[in-house]
């Protein structure tokens, strides 16, 4: 089981203090469920019945619009400041998960 790292000041961005509470949770979820280099194939309805939300995937695709970018035609989402939080901003080539 992987473990992951949470900023304590989360709630106090103002990125996520500006999203509607359902947004708020996937916005989590996303860094729980992503692979180790920020990569998430998007299965917006496995993550809402995970978390007991109603949002589809253009909801979520417009409020995450600056903080996510797109892949193979929408179907994976990179989420570039999961690789700030979980591996301190940079990459390694000595680190075996991030090649």
């Amino acid at each position: 089981m992987a473990k992951r790292f949470i900023e304590t000041e989360l709630f106090k961005d103002p990125f996520v203090r500006g999203l509607q509470a359902p947004l708020k949770l996937l916005w989590v979820y996303l860094f729980t469920a992503c692979d180790h280099s920020g990569f998430w194939d998007v299965e917006i309805d496995v993550a809402c019945l995970r978390l007991g939300i109603e949002v589809t995937k253009e909801e979520a695709e417009q409020a995450f619009a600056e903080k996510i970018k797109l892949f193979d035609n929408g179907q994976v989402w990179f989420i570039p400041s999961y690789i700030k939080l979980q591996h301190k901003n940079e990459l390694k080539s000595t680190n075996k998960a991030q090649n």
